[in-house]
């Protein structure tokens, strides 16, 4: 894997990828100004959720598990000095349907956090990651 980036503004970044994918990320705005893209943790963050939400959604579709709504959350926390890193990360998995099978679900997502995604594998080294599974009933 390549990227590039280079700067766009005072305080703005764009990165591109081999494909041609352009990611801005900034840092955080004054009230009223518009940032042109998440800060280098946000997008840390998000990477985590990204994905081990496509792994899990991988997992289930071999599993026949397709009828669903899907959403997810996150919570961090920072070290208080500098640099600020992530010390503990905390995501919510949040399943909606009918008759979901949550055992295959449990299974998909556990096999994400244990195996398959990179990213936690990454960070799991560095900090803690829990997560929770949440059912909604339609």
């Amino acid at each position: 894997m390549d990227m590039k980036l280079e700067r766009v503004n005072k305080t703005a970044y764009k990165a591109v990828t081999d494909d041609g994918i352009e990611i801005f990320m900034d840092t955080h705005r004054p009230e009223g100004e518009k940032a042109l893209g998440g800060t280098p943790m946000e997008l840390t963050l998000a990477s985590l959720m990204g994905c081990t939400s496509m792994v899990v959604n991988a997992i289930l579709r071999k599993m026949r598990i397709e009828k669903y709504t899907y959403a997810m959350k996150a919570e961090a926390k920072n070290e208080d000095e500098v640099p600020g890193k992530f010390i503990y990360i905390k995501l919510f998995y949040i399943f909606k349907g009918k008759d979901l099978n949550k055992e295959k679900i449990e299974k998909a997502v556990s096999k994400s956090h244990e195996k398959y995604c990179p990213v936690a594998g990454m960070l799991k080294q560095a900090l803690k990651i829990d997560y929770e599974i949440k059912y909604e009933e339609e």
